[in-house]
């Protein structure tokens, strides 16, 4: 019968250890051990029965796991003398036991055992009486228990030894990634790579650590991880493609592009930032009304992350006086002219399309003017109206006039267009009869900084004098200089006679 009191982590093994020696010896056979498949045949302890005294021990190393099964069936197989007792205890290869007899609860001579690949140890013949039991292993906190071996007593002793050590496994870092743990760079040869391309770091101290991993052509990434004893701790590295960011430094209201697309107006800070952007090529262009359109290639690279640009745009240089090329009108028309009909009666404007005049001396792509006056010769075709542009930027970017006979009603309409987008201003109603089929009308628009005078002339009007048609301002002063052209807007096909464009003194 056992005699001893044990820890409640024990009890039930021991209860069970006790019900299979019952089971065992009413049925006059000996219950045999039942190891876990590939475990080498247990060895037979019947060669220690001559055991020592109090303070001596046999070794016995098992290459076996300490599982509960094996915990039952060793019990039962210890041989022990009625007045002696025994200990089996289940390590961790490479621990260290101190087993101490407390003889009137004073420290007695130590007994000392080195397990080395050992993970069991058997000490037999014990004198009954109380123990001090001192584990230590450089990979587990120190642990020490205090144990009472009764006579004819087995006692199973499995302690729960902390680890100092855990894993990170760290998944989602780029191939080839370099790793650092708490600020010092790992070599290749102070972790692993598992077959799911894991990285797999073992042997962390326990608590928390800085993880970083880094990678050419990525941003670091870096995480707290907490380590737990004995656990692995996966962690997500969530690197990001590393990018550039530019920061453009020009005149405030410039519209600035890269790579053909907007990013957006310069605020009064005089700086425009740019973020997210590939190493790399890159075109950056820069308008301004008023100023010469800036374009520059750009090769941004990792080295620096947030890179200037600083820019300074020239003012545009005004167009001479021009009209259109009686020889060759074709000539005058950019940046394509298609589906337009050139023919002796003169130009018909066919389709949505802008296209900008230039001048016969103009070496750009179309003629710029800030203040002029210009007069239009045209005639509605079909009565449904004629829409012109000033002050373009580009063919997405202007002012636009259309006069208009829609829905009955005779209109001079003011647009600004950006980007694209028509928006709506302001509108006068026409009083002449622009509509006749046989009327020849001379439209004149002065500009004036941001105020534009119209003024219109009826062939079929027997006054044949200038009348005024509208006084539109831009209060925002959109634009302050470009080209100026058609738009074949809402089916509109005028027929253009002449065009001259007089800059302002």
């Amino acid at each position: 019968m056992f005699s001893r009191q044990i820890t409640p982590t024990l009890r039930w093994i021991l209860r069970a250890a006790f019900a299979l020696v019952c089971v065992a010896t009413l049925a006059g056979t000996r219950v045999p051990a039942q190891p876990r498949k590939g475990d080498a045949p247990a060895k037979d302890p019947s060669r220690t029965e001559a055991g020592p005294s109090r303070g001596d021990a046999i070794l016995q190393r098992e290459e076996r796991p300490a599982t509960q099964l094996i915990v039952r069936t060793v019990i039962k197989e210890v041989k022990v003398g009625p007045n002696n007792g025994a200990l089996v205890m289940w390590l961790t290869a490479g621990a260290h036991v101190g087993v101490t007899p407390l003889l009137q609860n004073k420290p007695g001579k130590p007994l000392s055992f080195d397990l080395g690949r050992s993970n069991k140890l058997t000490l037999q013949s014990l004198s009954p009486g109380k123990y001090q039991v001192k584990v230590t292993h450089p990979d587990f906190d120190p642990y020490t228990e205090t144990i009472v071996i009764g006579k004819g007593e087995v006692v199973p002793l499995l302690p729960p030894l902390i680890s100092k050590y855990g894993s990170v496994i760290v998944g989602g870092a780029p191939k080839g990634s370099k790793v650092a743990l708490d600020g010092r760079d790992l070599a290749r040869s102070d972790y692993e790579t598992d077959e799911q391309g894991r990285i797999v770091i073992n042997r962390v101290g326990v608590g928390t650590h800085e993880l970083k991993v880094s990678q050419t052509g990525y941003d670091d990434w870096t995480s707290k991880v907490e380590v737990k004893p004995g656990e692995p701790t996966p962690v997500a590295a969530l690197t990001k493609a590393a990018t550039v960011t530019l920061n453009v430094r020009v005149r405030q209201g410039a519209r600035v592009y890269l790579d053909d697309v907007e990013r957006g107006e310069v605020p009064s800070s005089g700086v425009i930032v740019i973020p997210g952007l590939a190493p790399g090529q890159h075109r950056l262009q820069v308008l301004l009304g008023g100023f010469e359109p800036l374009a520059r290639e750009l090769a941004l690279t990792l080295k620096e992350r947030s890179p200037v640009v600083e820019l300074e745009l020239a003012p545009i240089a005004e167009s001479s006086e021009a009209a259109i090329n009686d020889n060759n009108p074709r000539l005058n028309w950019t940046p394509n002219s298609a589906g337009w009909l050139f023919d002796k009666q003169g130009i018909h404007v066919r389709g949505d399309a802008t296209v900008l005049f230039k001048g016969a001396n103009e070496t750009r792509q179309f003629s710029y003017y800030r203040d002029f006056t210009v007069h239009l010769d045209l005639s509605l075709a079909g009565g449904r109206g004629a829409a012109w542009v000033v002050r373009a930027q580009d063919a997405k970017n202007f002012y636009m006039f259309e006069l208009t006979t829609k829905d009955g009603r005779r209109m001079l309409n003011f647009y600004i267009c950006k980007g694209g987008v028509l928006e709506f201003v302001d509108g006068r109603l026409v009083v002449d009869d622009i509509a006749n089929p046989k009327a020849f009308l001379h439209v004149s628009t002065e500009a004036r900084g941001n105020r534009f005078i119209h003024k219109i002339e009826v062939s079929t009007d027997a006054r044949r004098q200038p009348r005024p048609l509208g006084d539109f301002t831009d209060k925002a002063k959109t634009f302050e200089v470009g080209g100026i052209g058609f738009r074949g807007a809402d089916g509109m096909e005028p027929v253009i006679y002449g065009l001259h464009v007089i800059p302002a003194k």
